[in-house]
């Protein structure tokens, strides 16, 4: 899962416009994060949900649940390792 979700995060990356929030980089950088949290690499969890968090917040917006769940992981420390 992981390795898919770097390859996602990858070729999103690639297509995005440098500088303008992407919510399709977002999603893939939350997708890292679920992967790395899954395997107990809390750090990692905790630094790719804060790059989801950029990308998420202007679109879908702050009120989607995936931006709330970017948001929780990425500020509350120790939380990604749970």
């Amino acid at each position: 899962a992981r390795s898919d979700a770097a390859r996602a995060l990858a070729l999103a990356s690639k297509s995005a416009e440098p500088g303008t929030p992407s919510s399709r980089v977002g999603r893939a950088h939350l997708a890292v994060a679920r992967a790395a949290r899954a395997l107990g690499e809390a750090s990692v969890a905790r630094t790719a949900y804060a790059a989801a968090l950029e990308d998420l917040e202007p679109s879908p917006g702050a009120s989607h649940t995936e931006t709330q769940e970017a948001r929780r992981f990425a500020k509350a420390p120790g939380a990604a390792a749970r």
